[in-house]
């Protein structure tokens, strides 16, 4: 469920396995009251079937958090993402990776790239919209991407960050 970005689709199977508990404590609850003739067992089906809905509050809460704040996608995501600039030959290094989900069906990416040295102008160009064309294929849900060229001042601390992102 932690990759699912549809908050309607989480609500719906979540909401539908909490009414089934919920229906089935209270039966059984009702059964008990019957067989019984005490009225606790139902006060604590409901005590219960509460407890429960809180925690499918809170888990909402949490979820539709994470995308209200800007959660940024999954590692296999984010490792394909790099998989796809890499593969370009004129690209040396990626200084940084950012990715945030904008919906759940949107996906903002940005990159700051190291270009092999001695490329025009013209061919960093192609390469940048080559990167972006390939990311828009394999991952249609890329539909802001900006790719920034990084200068020469390129930061070791960042690639072990990025690598790092990618172990996970």
């Amino acid at each position: 469920m932690k990759y699912v970005k549809d908050p309607t689709a989480i609500n719906l199977w979540l909401g539908d396995i909490t009414a089934v508990l919920g229906t089935l404590l209270a039966g059984g609850a009702l059964c008990l009251v019957l067989i019984t003739n005490n009225p606790l067992y139902d006060g604590i089906a409901s005590v219960f079937i509460g407890i429960i809905l809180l925690f499918l509050g809170l888990f909402l809460i949490q979820d539709t958090k994470e995308l209200l704040i800007g959660e940024a996608v999954s590692p296999a995501m984010y490792s394909e993402i790099i998989r796809i600039i890499r593969s370009c030959p004129e690209v040396k290094e990626i200084v940084k990776l950012k990715t945030m989900h904008l919906t759940p069906n949107e996906i903002l990416i940005t990159a700051d790239v190291n270009f092999q040295e001695g490329l025009k102008t013209k061919e960093i160009e192609k390469a940048i919209d080559k990167i972006e064309s390939k990311i828009k294929a394999q991952i249609p849900a890329a539909t802001q991407i900006s790719i920034e060229v990084e200068g020469k001042k390129y930061n070791k601390f960042s690639q072990k960050v990025l690598e790092h992102k990618i172990e996970k």
